[in-house]
């Protein structure tokens, strides 16, 4: 990788000129304090994380799992990132861009206007209408790159890592555990997230909105607590975790919540550089304010924020960090320090696993080729043994199309010699073409809609599940599920899938790059001079498949085609008006209980599935009165929580959820997940109705 270790090089340098120069606003001084809204909760916790890993890296290694971090010798202690509210408001703000306009991908899906950073997010939400030149998600003449959007927003960027996971844990440890592809110590494709967490120097901001982003760059030096907050956002115990970087330990350190303090322990690192921790209960409910007290060498008192205080709660009653904060404990609370322990705290160790609930792509300068997904090399697609087709009287070709997964045959294709002669196939899938002429010339096929229910959350479980090695992809599913076009199935497939099936979607990022929904294999009877050309979707051009003739012989027979929809790993596609071959379970129900109360006023309705069988994946509408009621989240619970989720509320009065899980769980009639309601009328509120297909 010569360009990256170019990049490496020369963004070292421009690190050491601008360190103590105070260039993050708001960092020369202060520090943990928010600026409009900036940072998160989630943001805090991504960014303790990060300093979390680097003051004992190797704890983490051992934690990695077998063939995961090859490169885990390569990773040694490093001071901590500091804070960069400029590379915050360029990570959320690409977060809600991705969100919005429904992309995944490190350059923009636009032009983004001159003065975005200005703009965002006061009078632009990320949206195509503001952010993008013309209000059009068109590029003229390119894209926005990730470096020329964060530097739009005025900041000078070394890295970017995204991930679709909002969860801060659960996005940290994808980054952090992706399968890596060398024990080299270098930035790759495959270990760049984990890399740059670990290796970067200067600052860090993240922006959660949806998604997960995470930039690095220049930024102001490290304060003696750069980084602090708690996890989870509200449970009746969470941990309070909060970095010390000095010459020397503090002697001292505590977080006060209300008044009452608590002391922290040492659990990473040295006295000097190390990651601070205390278990804090009894905050399962309500606002609790906090804020962490260290005491340096000399006894003076360092406390993060620098004023104000942080939240354990949420809604705009608690906001994440306040001016207002509790009083001080009367002569503070010694620490012991112990030696750091050997086994990482609770919430280290969740969401670690290679059923990963989605994808994450690291760059330097630019996206790279590929991702840190599993990459399975398709095998050469077979070759059915063709079935003659009788040919009408004068016709030079013919053939059948049929669907990829068996012998269901393809109505309303139209097969192409050239360009100016076509044919439409029957209801048999048959097509015949007329008057060919004898020269060389190319066959292909295509087809306008017709794609029904062909894509369920099904699919992005085979997705999941031939990511973590639970199944065997054949070549022709392989190219049915890489909807990202890269040449690998990942969870970012199965991401778009589960997206698609909700209708945040409209297209598949192939079907836009192949301005078409299906994919041909040609499959022919071979004769002389013939050489078959396979479809080849990229990531930024496409190549259709055919059948290529150095001449055509008065008949050729038998010149068929297998089609697929891109997204359909299960090929279960019918044509209209067929039998459905979805794999639904019919010992299966969804029920939901009664809206009861949940805090901040609002209503939250719990689903539970019951299935005889396990659940691979699930869809399920939740129909509600929109007067009455507006959805403001969902998320998965109990033996579904380590599912992916795919949710759209638009338009309001339906809400569509999808499910897809790498392992299959077992309901038995528990609660799988919890949509929660903003109460817009006074009004009696009917009970939501749930319907679902399970698989």
């Amino acid at each position: 990788m010569p360009r990256i270790s170019s990049v490496i090089r020369v963004v070292t340098c421009a690190l050491l000129a601008v360190v103590g120069l105070g260039i993050d606003p708001g960092a020369a001084g202060a520090v943990g304090e928010a600026v409009n809204g900036f940072p998160n909760w989630a943001e805090r916790v991504i960014h303790q994380w990060v300093n979390r890993a680097r003051v004992d890296p190797q704890l983490e290694m051992d934690l990695c799992g077998d063939g995961r971090c090859l490169e885990r010798a390569c990773y040694s202690v490093k001071p901590p990132l500091s804070w960069n509210e400029t590379l915050n408001r360029a990570a959320r703000f690409h977060s809600d861009a991705m969100v919005r306009q429904s992309f995944f991908a490190h350059t923009s899906a636009c032009t983004l206007v001159s003065n975005i950073g200005s703009l965002y997010p006061a009078a632009c939400n990320g949206s195509a209408a503001c952010a993008c030149v013309g209000g059009t998600r068109t590029c003229a003449p390119t894209c926005t790159s990730f470096s020329q959007r964060v530097q739009l927003f005025g900041g000078s960027p070394s890295g970017e890592i995204i991930a679709s996971p909002s969860d801060p844990d659960a996005a940290f440890y994808l980054w952090l555990y992706e399968q890596g592809d060398t024990a080299q110590c270098m930035f790759t494709s495959r270990n760049g997230h984990r890399w740059l967490i670990l290796q970067s120097t200067g600052a860090f901001g993240a922006g959660v909105a949806g998604y997960s982003t995470g930039e690095f760059g220049s930024g102001s030096a490290a304060a003696a607590i750069p980084s602090g907050t708690h996890y989870p956002q509200q449970a009746a115990a969470v941990e309070a975790w909060a970095n010390w970087y000095a010459a020397a330990g503090p002697t001292s350190a505590s977080v006060n919540v209300e008044g009452t303090c608590t002391p922290m322990m040492l659990r990473r690192g040295a006295q000097t550089n190390g990651a601070w921790s205390a278990t804090l209960s009894g905050v399962g409910s309500g606002c609790h304010r906090y804020y962490f007290s260290f005491r340096d060498a000399a006894g003076t008192t360092v406390t993060y924020p620098t004023t104000g205080s942080l939240a354990i709660g949420n809604g705009a009653a608690c906001p994440d960090w306040d001016a207002a904060r509790p009083v001080a404990c009367p002569g503070g609370i010694a620490s012991p320090s112990p030696s750091p322990v050997a086994t990482p705290s609770t919430t280290a160790t969740a969401s670690r696993t290679a059923t990963a609930t989605a994808s994450a792509t690291p760059t330097r300068t630019r996206p790279p080729t590929s991702t840190g997904t599993a990459t399975m090399t398709p095998s050469p697609i077979p070759t059915a043994t063709p079935t003659p087709t009788l040919l009408s009287a004068g016709a030079d070709i013919g053939g059948t199309v049929r669907y990829y997964s068996g012998p269901v045959a393809v109505a309303g294709a139209v097969v192409r010699a050239g360009a100016a002669i076509s044919a439409t196939t029957d209801a048999s899938g048959r097509y015949v073409l007329g008057n060919v002429p004898a020269t060389a010339v190319v066959l292909t096929a295509e087809r306008s809609g017709g794609t029904g229910g062909a894509i369920s959350p099904l699919d992005a479980a085979w997705v999941l599940q031939a990511v973590v090695g639970l199944r065997s992809l054949s070549a022709e599913q392989l190219l049915a599920c890489d909807v990202t076009g890269n040449g690998s199935a990942s969870a970012l497939d199965a991401t778009f899938i589960l997206q698609r099936t909700v209708g945040l979607l409209d297209r598949l990022p192939v079907a836009e790059i192949c301005d078409s929904d299906w994919a041909f294999i040609p499959e022919p009877a071979p004769v002389p001079g013939q050489t078959l050309i396979q479809p080849r979707p990229g990531s930024q051009s496409c190549t259709p498949g055919g059948i290529a003739y150095d001449t055509v012989p008065s008949t050729l027979a038998a010149q068929d085609f297998a089609a697929l929809v891109f997204g359909d790993c299960t090929g279960n596609w019918r044509p209209p008006g067929a039998a459905s071959a979805r794999r639904g379970s019919g010992a299966s129900r969804v029920t939901a209980g009664a809206l009861h109360p949940v805090r901040g006023g609002r209503v939250a309705l719990s689903i539970a599935a019951d299935s005889r069988q396990p659940i691979q994946a699930m869809q399920v509408r939740v129909s509600y009165d929109a007067s009455a009621l507006r959805v403001v989240h969902t998320r998965l619970v109990g033996p579904a929580r380590d599912a992916m989720l795919a949710t759209n509320a638009d338009p309001p009065g339906t809400l569509h959820i999808a499910v897809a899980s790498a392992a299959p769980f077992a309901a038995a009639g528990r609660p799988i997940a919890v949509v929660v309601f903003d109460i817009v009328s006074a009004a009696p509120i009917p009970t939501p109705v749930v319907s679902t297909l399970i698989e």
